[in-house]
């Protein structure tokens, strides 16, 4: 069962993710690499927009989900108005990002992390991960909207 890699491989696996789609964006040009530790750096900044701090654990639970899907599903619709009849809407978004958040916090648990009720940083990178490829954007793209969706408010 495919779901037992080690957690290093698994953040291996996501990081290499993010990387080959962020290069892909900028039109796979070589001469600018993506530095994972910028993007890094990215992720916690959005992860502490969402997170709750629990005793020494910051974690991302399911009460503060409502608001990421929200703008999640915001700036996605934003993304291309012409197209708005094709899109996930906000219900069935919030169906499809719960259950996958239940799919990730279970992963999580299988990969060893004690914390139960909501998500670590790492585990909020694959779920990131994963809510981009149901909007069909990559993780990069809705890390900097989301990002800029809070600077410019």
């Amino acid at each position: 069962h495919g779901r037992h890699q080690s957690m290093s491989d698994l953040k291996g696996f996501a990081l290499q993710l993010v990387v080959t789609r962020a290069a892909e964006e900028n039109g796979g040009d070589d001469d600018e690499p993506v530095d994972p530790n910028a993007l890094e750096a990215q992720v916690e900044k959005l992860f502490a927009k969402y997170a709750t701090v629990k005793g020494t654990n910051v974690i991302i639970r399911k009460a503060d989900l409502e608001s990421f899907i929200e703008d999640a599903h915001g700036v996605y619709q934003a993304q291309d108005p012409n197209r708005a009849h094709q899109r996930i809407q906000l219900r069935e978004a919030k169906v499809e990002l719960d259950n996958l958040f239940d799919e990730t916090l279970d992963l999580q648990q299988d990969l060893g992390q004690r914390i139960s009720n909501g998500l670590v940083l790492e585990f909020f990178q694959v779920y990131l991960t994963q809510t981009a490829a149901i909007f069909s954007w990559s993780m990069t793209s809705l890390l900097f909207a989301l990002l800029g969706k809070h600077n410019a408010s």
